[in-house]
């Protein structure tokens, strides 16, 4: 089903989304490289940061209507909407250049991830 593939598409766009923030975690606390390399990484995954964000947010509401057919209360549903306020207050501080937007938006991020994961292990939880 084409949906299951769109849920496969969604783990790669979010784990590419969030790589940037793991390597430049792992790297302060366990490698301390000044590679000019590392930073060249970095800076593509930037670049292609909210291209690959706005992608991933299309895809959602596309494999959510595919699985459900309609707008129900479900814990896709629910990471969805997560998904949506990591967008807005990414978005912000964007625009706004404001170190508490940055800091919301990584945590809405962080709840977005683990709902993604409940969502895997308990799709139906909230039927």
């Amino acid at each position: 089903m084409l949906y299951e593939v769109l849920g496969f598409v969604n783990l790669i766009l979010l784990g590419i989304l969030v790589t940037p923030y793991v390597l430049r975690k792992l790297n302060g606390w366990f490698f301390h490289t000044k590679s000019p390399t590392y930073f060249k990484v970095l800076k593509a995954f930037k670049a292609i940061h909210r291209p690959l964000a706005l992608a991933l947010l299309i895809v959602v509401v596309i494999h959510g209507w595919l699985a459900l057919g309609s707008l129900t209360l479900h814990t896709g549903t629910v990471a969805a909407g997560m998904f949506i306020l990591t967008a807005v207050f990414g978005l912000s501080f964007y625009l706004l250049k404001k170190p508490n937007l940055l800091k919301t938006h990584r945590v809405f991020a962080l709840l977005a991830a683990l709902l993604v994961v409940f969502h895997l292990l308990f799709p139906w939880a909230l039927s």
